[in-house]
């Protein structure tokens, strides 16, 4: 609405609420908006005053996205006045910046990267280096990528037409135009670009005379900026179409064409405000309405000298920094002149310093042999404890192998010779009462046997599972057959309720060997005339519960179990440490839990 005083009242409010709380972001942001409405209004002490404040958060911030922005906003502001050396300072160090936010911040796009070189390529375009553009616009196309003509990265094209305009690539000029062109014809909220787009090519070929085609390109200059929603590409359009109206004799059509574009142009860019001025006064002129010529002129006039005023503290810049550079190359000419006298004592000096550095080298050569043999031998040293430790663990289980066998398997097997011997000389009640005891004597032989040799086994590092799916059921029923006359031996029901669609993924060899040593404890441990009950969990079906009756057994009493059997030099408590190991290399998990007095699962 056009009300500034206002907006000016709650920007400032803003931009010292901001600096209140030391939020720079927002700082700069209220700067930003402050600085557009002093340049319109022609207040430049308001404007130096807030751009101070702005080179100072540039210069002194350590928040990488307040000197981001800060670095941005001041490659705007030297832009708009004309100082481009100074805008291309600030957008190189807003580059670097940026590129370390994006380093440090992973919510940052690298994308945005491409933009900022995409934009320096623009400035460069301004500033009549072309070649230099095209560099860093090739950059912004490696971060920007295959979104090229996607979103708002279609600038980044409209800047490529701009550099090949500059370099006189006719071919690379109608390239880019026609990818612009067809990639957002479809695109109704694209019209700015188009026209922009249209609106160089006429321009191209207003330059080169070709006043058809200037004509066909503006006219689509005007069409697609009459649709787009930013004025600015229609005022250019008009101004483009003016001039060629003009250049073609056809005066009113001009002056219609260039007073309709008057309104906002100002507001836009002075520069294009001066030349639709220019251009109706030369088209005034021609139809002899001399009053209105004049004061188009004058208005002309007046914009001309600030313009060139401008111009005029650029080249002044251009020229004083050319001046300083020549004064420094007087300045490094007298030092070259010292340098060139110390130069002599400074190479017997190096000579010195290399003698040095060469014995210091051949030193840390030698001490770095040394330690690299220290290295080794440390290496080798702990490589033999470990075999010594391998060694002596291995000395033991042997030893605990070789007592076990001398025990516990010589003390069953004395027992069969003893009965055998009884056995012949007894009548039929007694062999029939020793024979019941060979086959327990047996039946425990046999046992010990086994666990002692899979024991044996799983002290190797070549026993290894190899699970695989399998049937519990079939898997598990033969070790309830096996052991159904042990509890039979004591009365003992033996309740096998696993269904024969239970599947498992394990080694089956590892889960009999676990199931059978843990069914033979339940058979021990139930007393006469008792059930042992083997089911599946409902809710889990890789659970299996056996529950017996007896004294109560805990995973507590587990554990004390196979620490016990741990010093231990005989088989007790080998059953259950063979468990243990197969389970551990199984992945298996096994837990004892008592319920009521005398009852365990």
């Amino acid at each position: 609405i056009k009300s500034y005083d206002s907006a000016i009242f709650y920007f400032e409010q803003c931009r010292e609420l901001a600096r209140s709380i030391n939020k720079l972001t927002f700082q700069i942001t209220a700067i930003s908006r402050l600085n557009n409405i002093y340049s319109y209004q022609n207040n430049t002490a308001k404007r130096n005053e807030n751009m101070a404040r702005i080179i100072a958060i540039a210069d002194t911030s350590k928040d990488l996205r307040a000197k981001s922005a800060a670095t941005d906003m001041l490659q705007g502001y030297y832009r708009d006045i004309n100082n481009y050396e100074k805008a291309l300072e600030f957008g190189l160090k807003h580059l670097e910046t940026y590129k370390e936010l994006v380093r440090t911040d992973t919510f940052e796009d690298k994308i945005n990267v491409g933009y900022v070189y995409s934009n320096l390529g623009n400035l460069l375009n301004e500033m009549g280096r072309y070649q230099n553009a095209k560099e860093y616009l090739d950059e912004a196309r490696g971060y920007i990528g295959d979104r090229v003509m996607k979103g708002n990265e279609e600038t980044l094209y409209l800047y490529y037409l701009n550099t090949y305009i500059g370099l006189k690539n006719h071919d690379s000029v109608t390239g880019y135009y026609n990818n612009i062109y067809n990639a957002m014809g479809g695109r109704d909220t694209l019209y700015n670009v188009l026209s922009t787009a249209s609106g160089l090519m006429g321009d191209y070929y207003l330059e080169r005379s070709s006043l058809d085609t200037a004509t066909r390109y503006g006219n689509e200059a005007y069409r697609t900026g009459k649709l787009s929603p930013n004025p600015d590409q229609l005022i250019v359009a008009s101004k483009l179409l003016g001039n060629i109206y003009y250049l073609r004799g056809r005066y009113r059509e001009a002056i219609n064409m260039l007073t309709g574009a008057l309104d906002n142009s100002f507001e836009f860019d002075q520069s294009t405000y001066a030349d639709l001025h220019r251009i109706l006064a030369d088209s005034y002129s021609k139809t002899k309405q001399w009053d209105s010529a004049f004061n188009h002129f004058k208005i002309y006039s007046s914009l001309r000298d600030t313009i060139a005023m401008a111009e005029a503290n650029k080249n002044f810049a251009d020229a004083e920094a050319k001046f300083q550079n020549r004064e420094k190359a007087d300045q490094i000419a007298n030092q070259n002149l010292q340098i060139s006298y110390a130069s002599k004592q400074r190479q017997w000096l190096t000579a010195g310093i290399a003698l040095f550095a060469l014995i210091a080298f051949l030193t840390i050569i030698i001490y770095q042999n040394k330690r690299k043999t220290a290295n080794l031998l440390d290496q080798k040293n702990k490589e033999l404890g470990k075999l010594n430790e391998r060694l002596a663990e291995s000395n033991n289980t042997k030893a605990k192998l070789f007592s076990i066998i001398s025990h516990d398997l010589r003390s069953p097997i004395s027992h069969v010779y003893q009965y055998l011997s009884l056995q012949k000389n007894g009548d039929n009640a007694q062999q029939k009462a020793i024979g019941s005891k060979v086959e327990s004597a047996t039946a425990s032989l046999l046992e010990t046997m086994e666990d002692l040799l899979l024991w044996s086994k799983t002290q190797m590092n070549e026993f290894h599972m190899q699970p695989s799916n399998i049937w519990l059921h079939e898997t598990l029923m033969p070790v309830v057959d096996l052991l159904t006359l042990n509890a039979a031996n004591k009365q003992v029901t033996i309740n096998f309720e696993i269904d024969n669609a239970a599947t498992v993924y394990t080694d089956g060899d590892f889960l009999q060997t676990i199931f059978r040593n843990l069914l033979q404890n339940a058979i021990k441990a139930a007393p006469l005339n008792t059930a042992i009950d083997i089911t599946l969990d409902s809710t889990d079906r890789r659970v299996i519960s056996i529950f017996n009756q007896g004294s109560s057994f805990s995973s507590r009493d587990f554990h004390y179990t196979l620490e016990r059997s741990k010093g231990s030099l005989s088989a007790n408590g080998l059953g259950l440490q063979l468990v243990k190991d197969l389970a551990d290399k199984a992945g298996i998990h096994i837990q004892f839990t008592p319920h009521d007095p005398g009852t365990t699962t």
